[in-house]
């Protein structure tokens, strides 16, 4: 589903490509835009370029999402610099998910951190500093 949908593991990626299959496995398709990342790729900078995108691209109408964005943003800024998130900053980025997309007025406000969070819930919760 591209960047506005959840990340699979290489242990996922084994399912039939439709709506049904993917929803099982905690994701969608999306637009149907598909991203497969060699596992040498640093998952940082890919969430580093995604929150990039989300926040410059926002229209800025709908609070819950302009800001919401801009303080992910922030948060993956650090992250990226320091090369870990702790797992306070994975709280706060998903209280901040629920708030955003539970608010949001569109589409791209409600799936703005659902890649983000599922690579920090996927990949980095069993080696977060506490």
């Amino acid at each position: 589903g591209g960047i506005s949908t959840e990340a699979l593991t290489e242990d996922e990626l084994n399912v039939p490509y439709t709506y049904e299959n993917l929803q099982k496995m905690g994701s969608n398709i999306g637009s149907g835009g598909m991203i497969v990342v060699s596992s040498q790729r640093n998952h940082l900078e890919i969430v580093k370029n995604v929150s990039d995108f989300f926040r410059d691209e926002t229209c800025g109408t709908c609070f819950p999402c302009r800001e919401g964005n801009k303080n992910i943003n922030k948060i993956v800024s650090d992250i990226y610099k320091r090369g870990y998130p702790t797992s306070h900053e994975i709280e706060i980025i998903s209280d901040i998910q629920y708030a955003v997309s539970s608010a949001a007025r569109c589409g791209f406000g409600e799936s703005s951190l659902n890649l983000i969070l599922s690579i920090f819930e996927k990949f980095y919760t069993k080696k977060v500093e506490v």
